[in-house]
This record gives structure tokens, sequence and C-alpha cells, in this order.
């Protein structure tokens, strides 16, 4: 007889849960999970600033990361994939735990080419050589340019592919270059 404090292990079939369930599960099984916090421009020049939990490194020469970025509920791109595709570029900050207020107010739905920059008043640095800025507060940041899309997932999500052509490290990381 099991332990009545022990849940029994059992095996659950994919096509019993939903969407939302599925992520749950992986975000929650798959740790460490870096989360990307992209800027991209907006095509009225603006900033977009949006998290993405699906994020991780691909290869090492060329330095290639990976994004999925869904759909908005009526189909259409979320505005961080819609700029990459349209501009080429995007810069990615690994943002850090004291960033994470910051973090989650730029997932809430902001109107098309509004600006979570704005919104929240997060000052930016421009870098005079690179055509985006990265946020002040940044720790590490990723100047990327689009590598590839592929449409996954019954073509609601996109696997966005960039390589990385700079990289800004704070001293206080500790990490050689």
């Amino acid at each position: 007889m099991a332990d009545a404090n022990l849940i029994e292990a059992m095996w659950i079939e994919r096509e019993n849960l939903n969407s939302p369930a599925h992520y749950r599960w992986m975000t929650h099984l798959i740790v460490p999970r870096p989360i990307a916090w992209i800027l991209t421009r907006n095509a009225n020049g603006s900033c977009n600033l949006a998290p993405f939990s699906f994020f991780n490194a691909v290869t090492s020469n060329p330095p290639i990361v990976s994004v999925s970025i869904g759909r908005r509920p009526n189909g259409d791109k979320k505005d961080t994939w819609r700029n990459l595709e349209r501009t080429g570029m995007a810069m990615i900050h690994l943002p850090s735990m004291q960033e994470l207020d910051e973090v989650n107010q730029s997932a809430k739905p902001l109107a098309p080419e509004a600006s979570e920059i704005d919104a929240q008043q997060l000052p930016l640095v421009e870098e005079p050589d690179i055509p985006l800025p990265r946020l002040a507060s940044a720790h590490a940041a990723l100047f990327c340019r689009l590598h590839a899309v592929h449409e996954v997932g019954h073509g609601r999500q996109g696997l966005i592919l960039c390589e990385v052509e700079r990289l800004f490290l704070h001293p206080k990381l500790g990490i050689d270059h």
C-alpha cells in the first residue's frame, strides 16, 4: 500500500493537456531556464521590450541563441517577432533578479507600436556604433542579427535564431573575455 503522503507516479498523455498545461510543466521541469528580455525597434521608431522564457544558447561558433516567440490570441505575430523579421536585429538582455518587477511589467500586453520602455520609464544607453540601445540597468546584453526563423508548433510559434555580434558584460559579473 502506497504512503498516503506520496503521489503515485503516472504517465500523462500530451493530448490530455491543454496548451497552458504544456507551458506550465515545461517551465517547471526544464530549469534553470534563462529569460531573454528582448529590445527591438518598432516601425514608428520606438523601442519594444518583452521577456521570453523559452531562450537558450544553440552554438558557440558562430555564437547563436534561440528564442521561441508565440503568436497573439488572434494569430498575429507578436511585436518582437514582427520587428525582428522587419529590422533583422535585437538587443537581448539577460535580466537580473533585481529587475524582476520590470521584466514582469514588460510582459503586459500593449498596443502595437507602444513602448514598454516609455511606459516604465526605463533608462537606455545609446552606443555610437550599435543601431539599438541597451537597458542602462543591464549587466549582460547581446546585440544580435537575425539568423533564421522556423515556424513550429502547428504554426503557433516562431523558433527564432539570432547570431550574436556584440556582447556587453558588466565587470561585476566577473566573466573574462
